[in-house]
């Protein structure tokens, strides 16, 4: 029989939930709920979603509050397709598996911690499920092709950054449409530079190679990829795991150690 289960859209700031209409998210695929209800047994708490400003581009984003309540974070201006929705369900479940964030051992400018963590290690994280969203009949590369084919600012480094950040989200792009390069070099064609996509590919590689699976392979392959795509920042190795108990479940952080640059660059440029 097939069901609709809700999302509720918890308003932030404002208390008086009967002030204003509620919207409501729809899972109208069998399998998409299904995949809510294994995410909140996981948790042991439902999955909601909260009113809240986002980075530009981003339509949803997974995230544990502090009681361990499943979040998908929504900015107000925007209304994610259920293939938004169900991107995010997967990765609280892997985020509950032991799948989970990464914080750098010393500080680095916010755009570009933003950059390494949604455009270099979810992309890695991606490969896990979009598999089994392409199974479910989704396109789970459709945001970033909406990204990529609105605009080129996330194409670009922003003023002030080492330029080779603007081979990240070519890296994210790349990975998002492995199975798809015409589509892939339609999107670059005239838009970036053949230094940029030749170390693109090879960090793509790099995760075609490994197929990490578990978490400890997912970090070891973002060491590897990030030591090939931005290696003027620094020398990047892991370190630890820093655990975090949350309600049901005990949210993982990697700790990325930074060094000074090599003198060795992974990947040929």
């Amino acid at each position: 029989m097939r069901r609709l289960l809700i999302l509720v859209l918890l308003l932030t700031g404002n208390r008086n939930p009967a002030a204003a209409q509620v919207p409501a998210f729809q899972l109208m695929r069998s399998d998409a709920v299904k995949l809510l209800d294994d995410v909140a047994r996981l948790y042991k708490k439902r999955v909601i979603a909260v009113n809240t400003s986002l980075s530009a581009n981003v339509s949803a984003l997974a995230e544990v509050a502090i009681d361990g309540s499943p979040v998908i974070k929504v900015p107000p201006d925007r209304d994610p397709t259920e293939a938004d929705l169900v991107h995010e369900l997967f990765h609280l479940k892997l985020i509950a598996e032991g799948f989970g964030f990464i914080r750098f051992s010393r500080p680095l400018p916010s755009a570009v911690e933003t950059r390494l963590s949604q455009w270099v290690k979810d992309p890695i994280e991606h490969t896990i499920f979009f598999p089994q969203m392409k199974e479910m009949g989704f396109n789970p590369a459709e945001q970033i092709e909406k990204i990529a084919s609105n605009t080129r600012a996330g194409l670009i480094a922003e003023p002030g950054q080492a330029p080779e950040l603007s081979v990240v989200p070519l890296f994210a792009l790349q990975m998002a449409l492995r199975d798809s390069p015409a589509v892939f070099e339609s999107f670059i064609k005239g838009r970036v530079n053949e230094t940029d996509i030749a170390v693109s590919r090879q960090a793509v590689e790099i995760v075609s190679k490994d197929e990490p699976g578990t978490p400890d392979e997912e970090i070891a392959t973002l060491v590897k990829v990030l030591n090939c795509l931005v290696p003027t920042i620094g020398t990047f190795s892991f370190t630890n795991w820093d655990l975090q108990k949350k309600g049901a479940v005990t949210v993982k952080t990697a700790i990325i150690q930074v060094e000074a640059p090599s003198d060795r660059p992974v990947c040929r440029r």
